[in-house]
């Protein structure tokens, strides 16, 4: 009788009673996806002197952003040319620095003159990075910085919970109202179609995060302690020779966390452009942004491409 009751509630009545049910439906699994972490309460990692910059590039959004970090020294040491949009190997004059297998994996996949779009999206270079980037990873799960599994396998339950409740409950009110000879139910499907899209964004993010909660608050840390390194190199690098690598393998870590736009000065216009177009043609999906590093909130977040 509660549920018939419930549903026969007037028009104005029933929404405020969806609007409590929603939010607590996202406010539990916000909650319980939160409780799937149980790094958050151990102790901060210390901020080291020497960050490993493929790690932090891992950790800060996954395989791409090691790509990112990896293209951008390959670019940067003379091994990237652009052409019509297109990355390729460069025919110029190159630093003869002796290339680890990781960059010589990304510099072969040039070789197809990939955007940066098809260069992220494709599938054998990635996983050849994750193989490669096998010792950096087990580092970081060591040290629990990456995301616990419990966190994406909560998000999916999250989700089809949720869903279930709130487009049960507005599927069941909608079908009362209709039958009653009502058609005022536009608010409704409104108000549930907003409901299920703000659970969408929830759980979708918990589960393609990369860090986990002791892992974002380590790159914040790293963040907070290196902010000034990157402005002086910044500075460095508008006064550098030419053909001079504006970031060192000692410092290339701050590319991995901070990401291709705070780096305005260290990389040519061209290069910048042709990452910001990619991201802009595919802003709608995943990698629509250049940013590459940050929170480790997913591994979706880079310059045309996305994990």
């Amino acid at each position: 009788m509660a549920g018939i009751s419930i549903l026969g509630l007037p028009g104005p009545e029933f929404l405020g009673l969806y609007a409590g049910v929603a939010a607590l439906t996202l406010g539990l699994s916000f909650l319980f996806i939160r409780a799937a972490d149980p790094t958050r309460d151990m102790a901060r990692l210390k901020v080291p002197s020497e960050p490993d910059a493929i790690a932090l590039a891992y950790l800060s959004g996954g395989v791409n952003n090691v790509i990112r970090t990896l293209l951008f020294d390959l670019r940067q040491q003379g091994y990237v040319g652009i052409t019509d949009g297109r990355l390729e190997r460069a025919a110029g004059a190159q630093s003869g620095r002796v290339l680890d297998a990781r960059s010589a994996r990304v510099l072969m996949a040039l070789s197809a003159r990939p955007t940066p779009g098809e260069l992220f999206a494709d599938p054998a270079l990635a996983a050849d990075i994750e193989r490669l980037c096998a010792p950096e990873r087990r580092r970081l799960v060591e040290n629990d910085l990456l995301a616990p599994p419990g966190v994406g396998q909560t998000a999916g339950t999250a989700f089809i919970l949720g869903s279930i409740v709130l487009l049960g409950l507005a599927a069941s009110k909608l079908a009362a109202t209709l039958l009653a000879g009502h058609h005022n139910v536009i608010f409704l499907i409104g108000m549930a179609a907003a409901a299920e899209i703000f659970l969408w964004m929830l759980t979708s993010k918990a589960r393609k995060r990369i860090a986990s909660a002791r892992g974002t608050a380590y790159l914040a840390a790293i963040k907070r302690a290196y902010g000034r390194s990157l402005s002086e190199k910044l500075g460095q690098a508008k006064s550098r020779p030419t053909g001079a690598a504006a970031f060192d393998a000692g410092s290339l870590f701050l590319v991995s966390v901070f990401g291709y736009e705070a780096l305005k000065g260290a990389l040519e216009p061209e290069f910048m452009s042709l990452f910001r177009k990619s991201a802009s043609d595919s802003s709608g999906s995943c990698g629509s942004s250049c940013s590459g590093g940050g929170d480790g909130g997913g591994g979706c977040g880079g310059c045309g491409g996305g994990d």
